[in-house]
């Protein structure tokens, strides 16, 4: 767009052939915007908050003809096409463009518009998810169906790159005059070259449950579970609860669960499993039969009335989700009399429930 270069003369530009000097400053300014918004978002933590406050105004000084000077600022400059609109009787109206020191206060410019990323601050914000629920379901014959979720968390993860600033250039001459006429082409280069990037990531974390008690004839059970079962036909996305690391180091997840028959014959049976598979963010599992080399299942038994009380804690590598499903379960075949209680935890999170028939 710097269609007036034929009229350069040595390192400065004609006055009434501004367009290198106010592409120059457009760039500038447009940069010094977006960096803004940058450090906007990263200060309030919001993906959605781009009401930014440059980092600089960018000013060119103009002498005008009775002999005082104005600032000629940045913000006032729009495009149209490859067309620059500006006000062009003022600069027409200029005795000369200040170009003392000029190369120097563009050099300052880029360097505090370089600096704002020292001010960057990747972050995570979250939002409350209500509880759902619960939702009952009489299958008749003494069967009962509950599920819902507890709530969780839906995140929002800023991620900024670079984290560091880019090398000061090697600047092309020296001022306040000692420079040539590669200077101006080369802080619109390295202007351009002065970039933020802003990866966005979603995810959401909800404790969903399911729960299914049979409390009629010779077969009588009952489990609860973190997920929904497969039987249950959900959305896949339901069928685990999903734990991120956005942090740069591992994560211990803690899981428990405990079945206990209080009253029942030798041949009832009482168990925790749970599933914790490692996968990238949000990508749900397909299915419970898992790649083994990326799943871990694991599950604790015994039979007649006590406890099974189980724990197990899933290290997350950094930039990994962790996939869960666990389930605690009693039950047998030989009708009543028959009571118990189960439950299960992940982190914080527990849900329990009993039966006595």
């Amino acid at each position: 767009m710097a269609l007036g270069d034929q009229f350069r003369s040595g390192p400065n530009q004609d006055i009434n052939d501004p367009t290198s000097l106010i592409e120059l400053s457009y760039v500038f300014q447009q940069t010094s915007d977006s960096f803004g918004d940058f450090l906007r978002i990263s200060d309030t933590q919001n993906l959605d908050d781009f009401d930014g406050d440059p980092i600089v105004n960018v000013s060119i000084p103009l002498l005008l003809e009775d002999g005082s000077t104005s600032e000629y600022f940045a913000s006032g400059i729009t495009t149209s096409g490859e067309v620059f609109i500006y006000d062009t009787s003022l600069w027409a109206t200029a005795l000369i463009i200040t170009h003392i020191n000029l190369p120097e206060r563009f050099r300052d410019y880029w360097a505090e518009i370089n600096n704002t990323i020292n001010q960057l601050n990747n972050f995570v914000s979250s939002t409350d998810i209500p509880p759902e629920g619960p939702v009952i379901a009489d299958l008749g014959d003494g069967r009962i169906r509950t599920h819902g979720s507890l709530g969780g968390e839906d995140f929002d993860l800023g991620i900024f790159d670079p984290t560091s600033p880019y090398d000061t250039p090697s600047w092309s001459g020296s001022g306040p005059v000692n420079y040539n006429s590669g200077t101006y082409p080369q802080l619109l280069n390295e202007i351009t070259n002065l970039n933020i990037s802003l990866f966005q990531q979603e995810w959401d974390t909800i404790y969903l449950y399911d729960s299914l008690k049979d409390s009629n004839g010779s077969v009588l059970s009952l489990f609860v579970s973190f997920g929904k079962g497969i039987d249950f036909v959900p959305p896949q996305i339901e069928r685990w609860i999903q734990i991120y690391n956005y942090t740069e180091d591992d994560i211990d997840i803690d899981i428990d669960g405990e079945a206990t028959i209080i009253t029942g014959n030798a041949a009832s049976g009482r168990g925790v499993f749970s599933i914790a598979e490692i996968r990238d963010l949000n990508d749900f599992p397909p299915n419970l039969l898992l790649d083994s080399s990326y799943s871990s299942y694991d599950i604790a038994t015994g039979s007649g009335p006590g406890s099974v009380i189980y724990s197990r804690t899933v290290t997350v590598p950094s930039e990994k989700s962790v996939f869960i499903k666990v389930r605690a379960s009693i039950g047998t075949t030989f009708g009543s009399p028959f009571a118990g209680n189960v439950s299960v935890e992940i982190e914080d999170q527990a849900i329990s429930d009993n039966i006595s028939v």
